[in-house]
């Protein structure tokens, strides 16, 4: 089933994980736009066409590199937890459920896009939702995923009436190709369409998000949602051979392990082969998990090593505890209770002018928390999840107002100064492994952009639990025998291919870019049916 979904243009190009949307990239695109406003095109046609990951419930970030400028700058509009939010709300022991409102972070995401759009675009807000609203009322055709998610969870969402109205109209699941309009969603766009954010962030509707948000459980105030401001953060970057760099967010984001596993990477003695390879590039992921819950979170609430994380000594660290026949055991105890499901969409663009937008966005796993504001369309997040609640009081550990460190990651990777590849995934806590695993193919020099996405992958889960792909048999029994366990996806099954379960090794979107060539190539993942186009 693996294969190359690649598309190049001298114009420009984009990858998403929806036809429609990467569709709609291209026309703006063609009609005079830029990667700013192409992106933000995108995004929001995602909130219809993939709405089990994507609402303006949600929240996000991204970098973009701007041609006039020659700077890459990263947007954080990232969410938090209700400044009166108390970990009792929890329960005793503290337990977080995906489905209460207590999960429920501040939705970021519209104020993150007009404020990009502000800055970088050339459309105004109701250029960028008009697609949007035109699908909204004319209806999106069910997709096998989207069909399959939906499937998945009907039995959770009994007596939900405006999920339901939405989704389940005839009280079952919608075959594929059937059409599920979006008409609250649809008149809700135009609204902020015809009166700016303010409307959702200090207007009518604020009253009506936050009424219903603190009706089911939720705390917060109409003061969080009149003041909040995305923030400009600053990048993370290191160099490695050829003369490439990689440049991640600098915030509460886990990216900055994507740096120290590729550091580890590229100290690996390169006379090393085979299993014993795979058993040394399987322990390098586990720092991604261990390190994630020990160093990363809102940087307002604690000091961040960002500069230790990206270290020499770190990398040397790490490098020195590896051992071809032993399996090292996690730094936390019980790490696998962190684990949530996975749910994230990202996208790239990059226009005819070399700038280049690497966006992530997400409402958490799967629907959110099924809660939609009534007469809205808006469905709610639940990436509160993503708390970490050991250790306790560390780095991620919930408090009123702390934003929630997440694992979105859009990446650019530059080469002699020069940006040329932006890259990102969905997959959860997954995200900043599969990450470091593909850009570690990039800058070898050893496959194109098409063949590191498609390649196999591997996924560390806590407590020596590993999935891999395409593994045979004698790497397997090997693995096992030092201490691994392993669970082998059936990928080849081609049942399963719309299956959520598939999409633990994320669902890469990236464009590469030849400037002196004046070639963009978009490149996206055949395990989430993605979508690549130029022009």
């Amino acid at each position: 089933m693996k294969r190359l979904i690649t598309s190049s243009g001298s114009n420009g190009a984009v990858s998403s994980a929806s036809i429609l949307a990467s569709a709609e990239g291209i026309k703006v695109l063609k009609n005079g736009g830029n990667a700013v406003d192409a992106a933000l095109t995108m995004a929001s046609i995602l909130t219809l066409d993939e709405p089990y990951f994507n609402s303006i419930g949600g929240h996000g970030i991204l970098l973009i590199y701007s041609s006039k400028t020659n700077s890459t700058e990263c947007l954080d509009f990232g969410g938090f937890l209700p400044k009166l939010f108390n970990i009792n709300q929890l329960g005793n022991p503290p337990r977080l459920n995906k489905y209460s409102p207590t999960s429920t972070i501040f939705p970021a995401l519209l104020s993150g896009w007009n404020e990009v759009l502000r800055k970088f675009g050339s459309y105004n807000l109701k250029c960028i939702l008009q697609p949007s609203i035109n699908y909204a009322f004319n209806g999106i055709e069910v997709t096998p995923i989207l069909h399959n998610n939906l499937k998945n969870i009907k039995d959770n969402t009994i007596n939900n009436y405006e999920f339901n109205k939405i989704y389940f109209p005839k009280n079952k699941v919608p075959d594929i190709n059937d059409k599920i309009y979006f008409h609250d969603l649809g008149n809700t766009y135009e609204l902020i369409a015809n009166n700016g954010i303010e409307y959702f962030y200090n207007g009518p509707l604020t009253n009506t998000i936050c009424n219903h948000l603190n009706k089911v459980g939720s705390r917060f105030t109409l003061k969080e949602f009149n003041s909040y401001k995305p923030i400009w953060r600053d990048t993370l970057i290191c160099s490695y051979p050829d003369g490439f760099s990689v440049v991640v967010p600098k915030c509460q984001t886990a990216s900055p392990t994507i740096l120290t596993q590729l550091n580890v990477l590229n100290k690996l003695d390169q006379t090393v082969g085979g299993k014993e390879l795979i058993h040394l590039k399987l322990e390098i992921a586990k720092i991604a998990l261990n390190l994630r819950s020990l160093y990363c979170g809102d940087p307002k609430y604690h000091d961040i090593k960002y500069d230790y994380l990206i270290s020499e000594e770190l990398a040397e660290i790490y490098l020195n505890k590896l051992d071809r026949n032993i399996t090292l055991n996690d730094e936390i105890k019980n790490i696998s209770s962190h684990l949530t499901p996975d749910g994230t969409s990202h996208l790239c663009v990059v226009d005819s002018e070399n700038n280049i937008v690497s966006l992530t966005q997400t409402i958490g796993p799967h629907f959110g928390t099924l809660d939609i504001i009534p007469g809205t369309g808006i469905l709610m997040n639940n990436e509160g999840i993503f708390f970490d609640l050991l250790p306790i009081n560390g780095p991620n550990y919930p408090v009123g107002g702390k934003l929630s460190q997440h694992d979105m990651s859009p990446v650019l990777i530059y080469k002699y100064s020069n940006p040329v590849v932006a890259i990102g995934t969905p997959g959860g806590t997954g995200i900043t492994q599969t990450t470091a695993q593909v850009i570690q193919k990039i800058i070898s020099n050893k496959y194109d952009i098409g063949e590191s996405i498609a390649d196999d992958r591997y996924r560390y889960y806590g407590n020596k639990n590993f999935k891999i792909e395409n593994i045979n048999e004698l790497t397997k029994n090997y693995l096992l025998n030092i201490g691994h366990k392993i669970n082998e996806p059936h990928l080849n099954d081609p049942n399963n291919l719309f299956d959520t379960n598939t999409i633990w090794p994320g669902g890469f979107n990236a464009i590469t870019t030849d400037k002196q060539n004046n070639l963009f190539t978009s490149a996206s993942d055949w395990r989430r049916n993605c979508s690549a186009m130029s022009f």
